[in-house]
């Protein structure tokens, strides 16, 4: 029972609206041995995203002594996924820069769309306030922003590719997982913001509080996920762009939890 639950270090608890609670456990550790680890002798686990290992292994409860860690390079040619970091052109993104810099994103995006003329993509914002005034004021038809009830229904409508002109762009602060822009449907994309989670969730909060280091390489997670959207097999031919600074700041702080195969694609305009 939800009232039985005390609120410690093991959980982030919230009221949002008087009625409802909503309980979530800080650490996976104890499922994770309770489902996974204990009824198997080894335990294969994949990921292109596991950037620290000490940190994966103390996630999920198990030492790094009991885990073999194999890295391996991506097959993807490296000259098929360029990344650009084009933020000189704008600035600092923050709350306290973010009316100033509007302007900016807008022309940058309006040029960027000008560069992939004909093709499909995908920016990914950190709310979709900028997501609107985006749409509201890039001089173009081409913006699609999937929300309210028909979000899922959008975002399939584009994924199967049924939009009837075929140089239609996503734009959305919540798709840096679960969808594939494979082939012609994520030719580019464009990272308007460095995707710190908000500090206003609980959960983030007491998370980043506890650990530093982890609300960092979240950070990182987030924004490597959000490029692998439209590049999704060796064939691929993709460019992505980035528009926010704090972004190569954060790579750069935290180089060594960055793969090689995806730092070295980084290209600074």
């Amino acid at each position: 029972r939800a009232e039985r639950v005390q609120p410690d270090t093991q959980w982030s608890i919230q009221n949002k609206d008087g009625f409802n609670m909503y309980i979530k456990p800080l650490f996976v550790n104890d499922v994770a041995k309770e489902l996974v680890f204990d009824d198997f002798q080894k335990v294969l686990l994949m990921s292109a995203t596991v950037l620290d290992p000490t940190q994966f292994c103390k996630d999920l409860g198990i030492t790094v002594e009991e885990a073999a860690f194999i890295d391996l390079p991506s097959n993807f040619p490296i000259q098929n996924r360029p990344i650009f970091d084009v933020s000189s052109v704008i600035g600092p993104i923050n709350y306290k820069t973010m009316d100033t810099v509007k302007p900016k994103i807008v022309k940058t995006i309006e040029q960027l769309l000008a560069l992939h003329t004909g093709e499909m993509g995908i920016i990914h914002v950190p709310s979709y306030d900028l997501a609107q005034y985006i749409v509201d004021n890039v001089d173009t038809n081409r913006l699609v922003l999937p929300k309210g009830a028909s979000k899922e229904k959008v975002i399939k409508k584009f994924t199967d590719n049924k939009f009837k002109d075929k140089d239609k762009v996503l734009i959305s602060p919540s798709l840096s997982e679960g969808i594939d822009l494979k082939g012609d449907l994520g030719k580019f994309s464009i990272i308007c913001k460095a995707p710190f989670a908000s500090l206003g969730d609980p959960f983030i909060k007491k998370r980043s509080t506890m650990d530093s280091q982890w609300y960092q390489i979240e950070t990182l997670r987030k924004f490597i996920q959000s490029c692998g959207r439209i590049t999704r097999s060796a064939d691929d031919i993709t460019a992505t762009y980035i528009l926010d600074p704090a972004i190569y700041n954060l790579m750069i702080r935290n180089r060594r939890f960055v793969p090689d195969w995806f730092f070295n694609s980084i290209q600074k305009k």
